[in-house]
């Protein structure tokens, strides 16, 4: 048994603190009893494996647990539609990217937007924004903020198909319509005209 507490409360403290909540926890336990595989899986941990164990087992459950997530990660990254806060696994890490969107929204059109004013309204220093952000999203916050715009161009693009792109570009916080364009087509694998013919077409 371990010292000072049970499994159980460590990984309700790990995820109930901000500065951790985001990290996989795997329970390894003698416990083997429903109630309290239940019991731990209802208090936040990610899996439960019962003692005595495979090594191999182990490492199985936790290579899947990440490449879950970094599958999770890449769907949001590169599809128009998801929903942000998908990618975060509890309460604490939904609030912070939910106030963190609202955030990007409100300065969409601001080009002087950069890391230290986000991370200041945020009440983070650049070093814990960095890590929060990149350990829920897997995007450093510079990406973060660009992703965030980009989704918001292609509502901008279906609403106005006759707009030229690099007003839009320019509505959405970049400068040049060239990077826009190069970001836009990284993120979703076509141009704004290539994605404006498809969904005119759809119509």
């Amino acid at each position: 048994m371990m010292p000072v507490m049970d499994g159980v409360e460590m990984c309700k403290k790990i995820k109930s603190n901000f500065n951790t909540c985001h990290i996989p926890v795997v329970l390894l336990t003698a416990r083997g009893a429903v109630e309290h595989i239940v019991f731990g899986l209802q208090h936040a941990a990610d899996d439960y494996i019962l003692k005595p164990f495979n090594i191999t087992l182990l490492l199985a459950r936790c290579n899947n647990i990440i490449k879950n997530r970094l599958a999770l990660q890449a769907h949001y990254m590169h599809s128009p539609q998801s929903d942000i806060k998908q990618v975060a696994t509890n309460l604490n890490d939904q609030e912070l990217l939910g106030r963190a969107v609202k955030l990007i929204e409100e300065n969409l059109d601001n080009a002087e937007f950069d890391i230290d004013t986000f991370a200041r309204e945020m009440c983070l220093g650049r070093s814990n924004l960095f890590r929060k952000i990149k350990g829920v999203t897997g995007q450093t916050p510079n990406e973060f903020i660009v992703n965030i715009r980009l989704k918001k161009s292609l509502a901008l693009l279906k609403k106005h198909p006759d707009m030229p792109v690099y007003q839009i570009a320019m509505m959405v916080g970049f400068n040049e319509d060239t990077y826009f364009m190069r970001c836009f087509k990284k993120a979703f694998g076509k141009t704004p005209s290539q994605y404006r013919s498809e969904i005119s077409g759809q119509e």
